[in-house]
């Protein structure tokens, strides 16, 4: 035979044939022994996503509500396949029935029904479901149980990195990846399953009344109203309806959180003393409880155009409504004041303030230098409408709780100091604006939170003080613990 410069046809196609051979091998192995995660990732959306579908046939099918804590009996008895429970990049063994998910703690009230859909103010933003550890046949709970003894039946989970990041689900039913290195421990708040599944409360975005709390022992029967300032609504509502939740006998009331001085319900309607608990954010506790600490921000319109503050610093345009990193507007406790004290002038500036009742304003006024607010400031109710004001207003400036900033929606202003330099917190960081200190203390308008009370009101005071309430989503990522 005919050789081709050393080496035979023959061996030429024996070996030809003999790599076909590997390929076909190899190609056989690869699934076996190669990297499997695009296709895991691939599996996780897709089941994320079915069950996420299924919480939405839920809600129609039960006139509103989500699933309650036993929210993997609840979808499997509408027929959703029972492998979807499984995440196949986990250590969960499908044919044991284990669940490699866990559902969001804040979508379930303290006697473990899920709340109303009602109850949810943007369902694409409110998390469900996400990756989580292996917890046996039984789905956990992210972020917290809840406060009654179906609590003691359900695991707590983490969100897990499995995939290099998290899949997530949210209440629309859409479903997606979320990259990232998510540390429960971490003060780097940039990760977004923090927002999504523990942050819910604290910006309005779920009305959980009680939701993401631990297990609480019995408390002491009664009736209790609570209000006062709007900064310590979700601390008091919470507690409250935890409380309630889990002692025979027990009727909270709720009178809204107008202001520490609006004394409406805190007597009856025959004008006879009654029990309340009233949260009050002056920043000037005494003897009183305390039940945590936060700090007073001003904030403004992600593009501002209030000249005093756009004329002194250099501004970018911002991206998706949040501020770049370098993007940050400054201003001196004594400008704020000033800005206030007009109130409003045409394309220049409209001021946003509390009623005279709202301790914030008190403790506002005193700790910025604000002698004088202007009556054509506008006069908001709380801080959720404080920030949906300053929101909608390019020449807006507000002031309210960092506990309660949504980021998305308005900027935080940096307070200039003396020297020069600035304190913000939040910052408006893309990539740290949540990042959190190790204390609040040292930044102006650092302050008490506290409540006073009146009658026998130890079994809402109790839960403020358990360890089970101060490990909730609340404190978590919104208040100090005090």
């Amino acid at each position: 035979m005919k050789r081709l410069h050393g080496v035979s046809l023959t061996e030429v196609m024996v070996v030809i044939l003999s790599l076909l051979a590997l390929a076909v091998v190899l190609s056989i192995l690869w699934p076996v022994h190669g990297d499997r995660e695009p296709a895991r990732q691939t599996q996780c959306l897709s089941n994320v996503r079915q069950m996420c579908t299924a919480v939405a046939m839920y809600i129609q099918d039960h006139n509103g509500q989500l699933p309650s804590a036993h929210w993997s009996t609840d979808l499997a008895s509408g027929g959703i396949n029972a492998k979807m429970f499984t995440c196949p990049a986990s250590a969960a063994d499908p044919e044991k029935g284990e669940i490699s998910y866990g559902y969001n703690s804040l979508l379930v009230k303290p006697d473990g029904k899920g709340i109303n859909e009602q109850q949810m103010r943007n369902p694409s933003e409110v998390g469900v479901l996400c990756d989580a550890d292996p917890v046996g046949t039984v789905g956990g709970l992210v972020g917290g149980g809840v406060a009654s003894d179906t609590g003691n039946k359900i695991p707590v989970v983490i969100p897990s990195n499995r995939h290099v990041g998290v899949i997530a689900g949210f209440a629309d039913g859409y479903a997606k990846y979320l990259p990232g290195n998510f540390k429960m421990n971490s003060n780097d708040y940039s990760d977004p399953i923090l927002r999504t599944f523990y942050m819910q409360a604290n910006i309005g975005l779920v009305d959980a009344t009680g939701g993401g709390i631990d297990p609480l022992p019995a408390g002491k029967a009664g009736t209790v109203t609570i209000g006062g300032d709007g900064c310590t609504e979700p601390l008091l509502d919470a507690a409250g309806h935890a409380w309630s939740a889990t002692t025979a006998k027990a009727t909270l009331n709720t009178r809204g959180f107008l202001g520490q001085n609006n004394t409406t319900g805190q007597q009856d309607e025959h004008r006879r003393a009654t029990t309340w608990c009233w949260g009050c954010g002056d920043g000037m506790p005494g003897k009183n409880r305390v039940i945590g600490h936060d700090v007073m921000v001003v904030i403004v319109n992600p593009s501002s155009n209030i000249p005093l503050l756009t004329q002194k610093n250099d501004r970018q345009p911002t991206q998706g409504g949040i501020a770049h990193a370098d993007q940050v507007l400054c201003a001196t406790p004594a400008e704020i004041a000033h800005l206030f004290a007009v109130g409003y002038s045409a394309g220049s500036v409209q001021a946003y303030t509390y009623d005279e009742k709202n301790g914030s304003r008190a403790f506002f006024k005193r700790t910025f230098g604000v002698k004088t607010i202007n009556p054509k400031s506008v006069t908001v109710q709380d801080d959720r409408e404080m920030q949906d004001k300053v929101a909608a207003d390019p020449y807006g400036i507000g002031y309210m709780s960092s506990a309660l900033v949504d980021l998305t929606r308005v900027q935080v202003l940096g307070i200039k100091k003396a020297d020069g330099s600035y304190q913000i917190f939040p910052q408006n960081n893309v990539k740290s604006r949540w990042t959190k200190p190790d204390t609040y203390q040292g930044y102006l308008g650092y302050r008490d939170l506290y409540v006073t009370t009146h009658g026998e009101v130890s079994g809402v005071v109790n839960v403020l003080k358990s360890e089970q309430f101060r490990n909730c989503p609340l404190y978590k990522l919104g208040y100090e613990v005090p």
